[in-house]
């Protein structure tokens, strides 16, 4: 579980790095922003589907890591894995709420709507495996 947070920390530091390069160069400096003057609220093009390929990338590295590990965990785990990424997408989705661009409104959705399958995912595991009280 810790080269999983190596890893995850490892990809973040890649894409933040892509971002601060990017941001240097002038790839992510919205053509809004530049014609208004103003940066606040605007995302830029080149954001958005790198924004999406982290991700599906944070999604399948999780995914494949429980995966590995699901058979051994108590059925509490189970919805306790449904529960953090219920809360995880929505922090992200609260975080992305105030910028006022239509691709990050975007992006908010997508948050709000995993965090609804996330939440179900959790409440059907519960109602299956441990709402008669013994944890198993």
């Amino acid at each position: 579980m810790v080269l999983l947070a190596l890893f995850v920390a490892a990809i973040a530091l890649v894409f933040g790095g892509f971002y601060r390069w990017a941001r240097k160069t002038g790839l992510v400096e919205g053509q809004s922003a530049q014609a208004t003057g103003s940066r606040v609220g605007v995302v830029a093009p080149l954001v958005e589907p790198v924004a999406y390929v982290g991700v599906i990338l944070v999604l399948a590295g999780g995914g494949a890591a429980i995966g590995q590990r699901w058979d051994a965990l108590p059925d509490w785990g189970h919805v306790a894995v449904f529960g953090g990424a219920t809360a995880f997408f929505l922090a992200v989705g609260a975080v992305v709420l105030g910028v006022q661009d239509r691709a990050a409104q975007r992006m908010v959705g997508l948050a709000w709507f995993l965090s609804v399958a996330a939440v179900s995912g959790a409440a059907a595991r519960w109602s299956t495996t441990c709402s008669d009280g013994r944890a198993r």
